[in-house]
């Protein structure tokens, strides 16, 4: 079967040579490892200097409390609330991708992981992925697939600032849409796992 994979640039990149077969689901996929990382790059990224001292937001140095935070400036203020929004942003789709896989594990092992997959669109919904993803400049791969596929749609993930108990339900939703929801769907996802070969870059 031939899908589209829009490729952001990371460890894998070697792998994306016309010809070459990629074997998909024996190792984490880079997304995985990002949200794993995630508290770790903030912790090294966010230090500023606040009334001649150096404080930072990570858990290894000097932690701002309540009593200093009047010391801060208005503008380390709004980056500091900034990067508190990115962090929090980053652990409640860790939290999403958790429920995911667990309601995967338990219900539907034979679906591939989102955490092991690679992530594949049709022609149809090629578009709206380049869009989401902003990805100017990121290369997009024709891939000829044989191995576990998935089919849902964006629209069907749970919302990361839901109630947990109706991040659940949607999940569930997520693992097993229907033949309406993904008729036309346009913001279609593929989940793979087996043998990819690269047959030409598109874009």
């Amino acid at each position: 079967m031939k899908l589209y994979h829009i490729h952001k640039p990371n460890k894998f990149d070697e792998l994306y040579t016309v010809g070459n077969i990629i074997e998909v689901g024996k190792e984490e996929n880079d997304m995985r490892n990002k949200y794993l990382n995630s508290n770790d790059k903030y912790g090294k990224l966010l230090r500023y200097k606040i009334s001649g001292g150096l404080y930072s937001y990570g858990p290894d140095k000097k932690i701002i409390t309540l009593d200093t935070i009047d010391e801060m400036t208005e503008l380390d203020k709004a980056v500091l609330c900034s990067h508190i929004y990115g962090r929090s942003f980053d652990t409640m789709k860790d939290i999403r991708e958790l429920m995911l896989e667990e309601v995967r594990s338990m219900y539907y092992p034979e679906f591939p992981s989102r955490y092991t997959c690679m992530w594949l669109a049709d022609e149809k919904s090629l578009d709206y992925w380049c869009n989401i993803i902003h990805s100017e400049g990121y290369p997009v791969y024709e891939m000829d697939v044989s191995g576990k596929l998935f089919a849902s749609t964006s629209k069907l993930l749970p919302w990361i600032m839901d109630d947990p108990n109706d991040m659940y339900k949607k999940a569930y939703k997520y693992w097993k849409p229907s033949y309406d929801d993904l008729k036309d769907a346009n913001d279609k996802e593929y989940l793979f796992e087996g043998k990819a070969k690269v047959l030409r870059r598109v874009k």
